[in-house]
C-alpha cells in the first residue's frame, strides 16, 4: 500500500505522522481556547502526500517541515489575536524540539479570509493539497478557483528571492564547514537542492505550465528537454534530481572540494535563471544589476490608500527618512529585499544602491540588516 503522507515512506511512517498530528492538535487546543479556532490545516509536502523520508541507521526519519495554517473565528479582537500569535510561537519552539522537525504555524487567519484568499503560490498549493487535523472537513471548499498555469510570474520572483536567500546562508556555512559536520553539510545540500527546484518551478511558471504536484512538475518539464536554455544549463536532470532529493534525501560527496564545486555550479545556474526570469517579468532584457535595480525601484504596484499608509509607516521605521525615496517608501518592505538581493547573492561591491535599499552605510552591516528584513517582511 502506498504511503498517504510521503512518496517513499512506509505504513509505519504514516502512523508516526498521524500520531504527531494528533499530539500537535492536542497541544494547540490545550494552549488556545477551542471556541476561537475554526481549523488547523496541514499543508506543504506532507499535506499533499509528497513528504520526504530519510533513512538513517535503517530507520525512517521525517525530513521536511510540518507546515500548518491556522484559521480562527471572525472578529476576534486584537488582544485575542495577539494571544494566539504568542501561543503559536511558543508551540513552534516546543513542538519542533519534541518532534524533531520544524513545526511551523501561519499567523492566524479569520475564517472569512478563506473565500478571498489571493492567487499566490502559497494559497494555490494549499487549495490542492492539505490535511485538516481540526475543524470542519469542508473548511477550505470556499477557497477561490485557481489555475496553476495562470499563476503570476511575481510568484516566481518571490520564490527565487527566498531560495536565493537560502543559498546566501548556505555559502556562509560552507565558508567554515568541516566535512564531519553532518548538520551543516545537510543544510548546504538542502538549500542548493531547494534553489535548483525553484529554478525549474520558475521556468514552468514562465511557460504557464506550473502544477501544485512535484511529481506532475517532473513530468511537465520533460516537455522542454529541447528548449535552448534547458539544454544549455542541463537543468532537466538537475531539477528531477532535486525533487527526488526532497522525497528521499540521499546524496553523498566524497570531499569538501566536491561540495564546494556543487555549490558554485548551483550559484552559477541560479544567476542565469534569475536574470532570465527577471527579463520576462519586466518584459525587457535584464543583464546587469544596475538595470535590475532601476526596474525594481520604479516598479508600479497598485496599492490601496490603507496599504500605502502602512507601507510608508513600515519604511519610516526602517530608516527614519535617512534614505528617502517615494518609489521605495510607497512599497511593502519586501521590495527592499528585491533591490538588495543581487548584491548579496553575487557578492557585489557595496554601493549607493544597496545603501539605499537597506538603509545601511557600511558593508559589514549589510548581512544583518538584510536578514532582519527578510525574517520580518518575507
Amino acid at each position: 500500500m502506498a504511503s498517504y503522507f510521503t512518496v517513499y515512506g512506509s505504513n509505519s511512517v504514516d502512523q508516526k505522522i498521524r500520531n504527531d498530528l494528533q499530539y500537535i492538535k492536542e497541544q494547540v487546543l490545550q494552549e488556545i481556547p477551542e471556541k476561537w479556532l475554526k481549523g488547523i490545516v496541514l499543508g506543504g509536502g506532507y499535506g499533499r502526500g509528497e513528504g520526504g523520508v530519510l533513512l538513517k541507521n535503517n530507520q525512517e526519519v521525517l525530513f521536511n517541515d510540518f507546515d500548518f495554517f491556522v484559521f480562527i473565528s471572525n472578529n476576534l479582537n486584537s488582544k485575542k489575536n495577539n494571544f494566539i500569535k504568542k501561543k503559536l510561537s511558543y508551540l513552534h519552539e516546543k513542538l519542533s524540539t519534541e518532534i524533531g522537525i520544524h513545526v511551523d504555524f501561519s499567523d492566524p487567519y479569520p475564517e472569512a479570509f478563506i473565500s478571498s484568499t489571493p492567487f499566490t503560490l502559497l494559497w494555490y498549493e494549499l487549495k490542492f493539497g492539505y490535511e485538516i487535523i481540526f475543524g470542519n472537513k469542508n473548511l477550505l471548499d470556499q477557497m477561490p478557483s485557481f489555475i496553476g498555469e495562470e499563476i503570476h510570474l511575481y510568484e516566481a520572483m518571490k520564490l527565487l528571492l527566498n531560495r536565493g536567500s537560502g543559498l546566501i546562508l548556505a555559502r556562509e556555512k560552507l565558508s567554515n564547514l568541516k566535512f564531519n559536520d553532518t548538520e551543516n553539510l545537510e543544510f548546504v545540500i538542502r538549500n542548493c537542492m531547494k534553489a535548483i527546484m525553484a529554478l525549474g518551478d520558475s521556468f514552468l511558471m514562465q511557460n504557464h505550465d506550473y502544477h501544485f504536484s512535484y511529481r506532475e512538475r517532473c513530468e511537465r518539464i520533460k516537455k522542454y528537454s529541447s528548449n535552448s536554455l534547458i539544454v544549455k544549463t542541463k537543468l532537466l536532470n538537475k531539477y528531477i534530481d532535486a525533487i527526488e532529493y526532497k522525497f528521499k534525501p540521499e546524496i553523498e560527496f566524497n570531499s569538501m572540494i566536491d561540495l564546494q564545486t556543487f555549490f558554485e555550479d548551483t550559484l552559477e545556474l541560479f544567476s542565469v535563471f534569475y536574470y532570465e526570469i527577471s527579463s520576462t517579468f519586466f518584459c525587457e532584457k535584464i543583464d546587469n544589476v544596475d538595470k535590475y535595480f532601476e526596474k525594481f525601484k520604479n516598479l508600479h504596484v497598485d496599492y490601496s490608500l490603507k496599504e500605502l499608509i502602512k507601507n510608508f509607516i513600515h519604511n519610516t521605521i526602517i530608516d527614519k527618512f535617512q534614505n528617502f525615496s517615494w518609489n521605495i517608501y510607497s512599497k511593502y518592505p519586501l521590495y527592499r529585499l528585491f533591490l538588495a538581493f543581487p548584491y548579496l547573492i553575487f557578492e557585489m561591491k557595496f554601493d549607493k544602491h544597496i545603501a539605499q535599499a537597506l538603509s545601511v552605510y557600511r558593508q559589514e552591516d549589510v548581512w544583518e540588516k538584510y536578514f532582519f528584513l527578510w525574517e520580518r517582511f518575507n
